[in-house]
C-alpha cells in the first residue's frame, strides 16, 4: 500500500469514529428529551393513524351526526350521500379508536363517551384556531 492510500484509509477511519462518537451523543441528546418529556415516548406510528382518521371531513361529519344522535347505517348512507362500502371504510375506521360503536341488538350506530370527548375537541380546536379563517 503506498503511503497516500495509507494516508488515505487513516482519514477515513477517523473521520467513522468520529462519526460513530456524534452519532452517540445524538442518541443522548434524543434519551434525554424523552426523560425531561415523557409523553415523547408515546407511539407515533398510532398517534399519527389517529389523526389520519381525523382527517377526513367524511369521519368528522359521521361524529357530528352521531353526536346530535344514534343512527342506522342506511340514515348515514343518505344524509352523507356515500355508497355503502365508502361509510363501511369510515366507520370501521372510526370504530379502530372506538370512537364509534355499533349496538348490537338494534344495530344503531353511536358515539362512545371517547368519540364525543374527541368530537368536543375537534369542535375546540375549530373554534379556538379556524373560525374566521378563510375556507
Amino acid at each position: 500500500m503506498s503511503n497516500n492510500s495509507t494516508s488515505l484509509v487513516k482519514e477515513l477511519l477517523q473521520e467513522i469514529e468520529r462519526l460513530k462518537q456524534e452519532i452517540a451523543e445524538l442518541k443522548r441528546e434524543r434519551e434525554k428529551r424523552i426523560m425531561r418529556y415523557p409523553e415523547m415516548k408515546m407511539n407515533i406510528e398510532l398517534l399519527a393513524e389517529f389523526f389520519g382518521v381525523l382527517s377526513s371531513p367524511e369521519r368528522i361529519m359521521i361524529l357530528e351526526l352521531l353526536w346530535e344522535r344514534d343512527r342506522y347505517f342506511t340514515e348515514l348512507e343518505s344524509i352523507l350521500e356515500l355508497g355503502p362500502s365508502s361509510l363501511k371504510h369510515h366507520l370501521s375506521k372510526l370504530q379502530r379508536f372506538n370512537l364509534v360503536l355499533q349496538e348490537r341488538s338494534r344495530g344503531k350506530y353511536v358515539i362512545s363517551d371517547k368519540g364525543k370527548e374527541v368530537y368536543s375537541l375537534i369542535v375546540d380546536v375549530h373554534k379556538k384556531f379556524l373560525q374566521g379563517e378563510k375556507e
